[in-house]
């Protein structure tokens, strides 16, 4: 069978269902707010259906809508708008749809003065679409209020999730096919899982393995610059949904109401996800990279063998006699797995095949990330390892 060609970053079908619900808005002459993660998103993706007449034909008539990026241009106040807007219409006479990116800035810094002008604008000729690009969560409560005062903008939202699994897996395919680069099946997988749904990260590991093709993932995902998008994406987030990251790394759920608005919006993007009742972040590159900001550096050891110190101050006081052997155990094998059969050895010594428990291993393990927590260390210190048993890992 012959192998599966990647000619397209994102694939045929996620593409026309993206095109469908733009064009939904323009096909009526409305107008729109549109979410889509990364700045340069809408830029590559407009320029994928610019380049595809029957596209064009399929979902706008056969007239291209007309892209306006406010951070290449400098448009100052609404006159520079008049202007740019004027330039096109006074080469096309049909109805016209408007793609507007990078208008973030507008909503941050609440100027209800450039939404009004482009719900008036649309009033006196309503034959003109505006599609509004935002990488911010437009409908934040403490943003969304210049848009209701300009009801028409609102007439249509549009919340694209980031790009699931199997596209994040198209999109490498796509690049190593167009980089002419070799990665074997492990390290795309290791890809896959560090920087699923973030195509950023997607590319910038594939560059580095572009630029260094013997290098191990260890040194991969220890890459500055592949730490520093993860950086740049967090970042991204309003305070309140970095807040919202930082108190899932820490187990808490006490969000504020602004809190609670990010929860529903970072589910529903696909930024974090529920999984047995508990929240969590679905690109761990980010979530590592957000724990190294939100703990300080705290380390486990062991004094004369023995003694459990935090940082150097004693902690034994903390953890039960079980709890505590088993808190050797693993600090003793730090960065090792450490089987159950020999938890169950410290936990039962000579009968611990008799008294074996899954469940009373499980429990034990379950408080132990509690009281790390409490002691400020990460409670994924200690990972479970699928079939083998946890490790603490440094």
């Amino acid at each position: 069978m012959a192998s599966q060609s990647y000619k397209t970053a994102i694939t045929e079908s996620f593409f026309r269902d993206m095109l469908s619900q733009w064009s939904s808005i323009s096909r009526y002459h409305e107008s729109g707010c549109v979410y889509l993660s990364g700045k340069s998103m809408i830029l590559r993706r407009y320029y994928d259906l610019i380049a595809d007449k029957k596209l064009i034909a399929t979902y706008f008539g056969g007239i291209p809508p007309i892209l306006i990026d406010a951070e290449a241009l400098v448009l100052e106040d609404t006159d520079d708008w008049e202007r740019e807007f004027s330039r096109h219409e006074e080469k096309i006479s049909q109805s016209i749809t408007y793609f507007l990116c990078n208008v973030d800035k507008y909503l941050l810094e609440k100027n209800e003065s450039f939404f009004h002008y482009l719900s008036q604008r649309q009033a006196k000729n309503p034959s003109i679409s505006y599609l509004l690009f935002f990488d911010i969560n437009f409908l934040h409560p403490t943003l969304v209020n210049p848009l209701h005062n300009t009801f028409t903008l609102l007439q249509n939202t549009i919340i694209h999730p980031l790009f699931p699994t199997d596209e994040s897996r198209h999109f490498m395919k796509y690049l190593i096919e167009k980089w002419h680069i070799t990665v074997t099946d492990e390290l795309e997988d290791a890809i896959i899982l560090k920087c699923d749904r973030q195509f950023w990260l997607i590319k910038e590991a594939l560059r580095f393995l572009r630029n260094k093709p013997d290098a191990t993932a260890l040194e991969l995902f220890s890459d500055d610059m592949l730490r520093t998008k993860a950086q740049l994406l967090f970042s991204s987030l309003l305070p309140s949904e970095q807040s919202v990251v930082k108190k899932i790394i820490l187990g808490k759920n006490d969000f504020t109401e602004d809190e609670i608005a990010s929860v529903s919006f970072l589910k529903k993007t696909g930024w974090i996800d529920a999984r047995d009742d508990t929240l969590h972040i679905t690109t761990p590159l980010i979530e590592e990279y957000v724990r190294q900001i939100t703990f300080p550096k705290m380390t486990v050891a062991l004094v004369h063998g023995s003694q459990i110190t935090v940082n150097g101050v004693p902690m034994d006081q903390v953890f039960s006699s079980q709890e505590a052997q088993v808190v050797r155990k693993l600090v003793s094998k730090k960065n090792t797995v450490v089987t159950r059969n020999e938890i169950a050895e410290v936990l039962w010594s000579t009968s611990w095949e008799d008294n074996y428990s899954d469940w009373a291993i499980d429990q034990l393990i379950a408080r132990l990330r509690k009281k790390f927590l409490q002691l400020s260390l990460p409670k994924t210190s200690i990972r479970a390892v699928k079939g083998k048993g946890f490790i603490y890992e440094l």
